[in-house]
């Protein structure tokens, strides 16, 4: 996945607004902070309290340099509709190994978890809906 790239700002990169960025550098985990005019967004949250709670990994947010992509380990992008999105390659370069890395894969599979309710210290995440009330609506 290849974000769209927007205009830099203050010499920085700045990747897909709706759907900021982390980068995971060895034993770092760096978020693009919401300074850096990014969407404030739920998904952004919830996996940053993710990592936490479930991997005990602690994260920072501060502005990414471009050359920082290029060489680190993993990249993603959190969002509503991609929900946590490994970056495999940016400017043809492969970030990492050019596949979803570890971090990136435990973190998302979790919170395709979470977001699908099959983890009970979770549920209060969720909202439940009766099926019979979704072919209610259907008619």
């Amino acid at each position: 996945i290849l974000p769209q790239r927007v205009p830099q700002y203050a010499g920085f990169e700045i990747w897909g607004k709706t759907m900021p960025a982390a980068v995971v550098s060895g034993d770092f985990y760096d978020f693009i902070p919401v300074s850096d005019n990014i969407l404030v967004g739920i998904t952004r949250q919830s996996v940053i309290e993710i990592a936490s709670k479930e991997l005990g990994i602690e994260t920072d947010e501060r502005t990414i340099d471009r050359s920082e992509i290029y060489t680190a380990d993993e990249c993603f992008l959190t969002g509503t509709a991609g929900e946590l999105a490994p970056v495999l390659s940016v400017d043809h370069r492969p970030v990492g190994s050019g596949a979803i890395g570890p971090v990136s894969a435990k973190l998302q599979k979790l919170y395709l978890q979470i977001a699908r309710g099959q983890r009970e210290a979770y549920h209060n995440w969720c909202t439940f809906v009766d099926p019979s009330l979704v072919e209610t609506a259907r008619k």
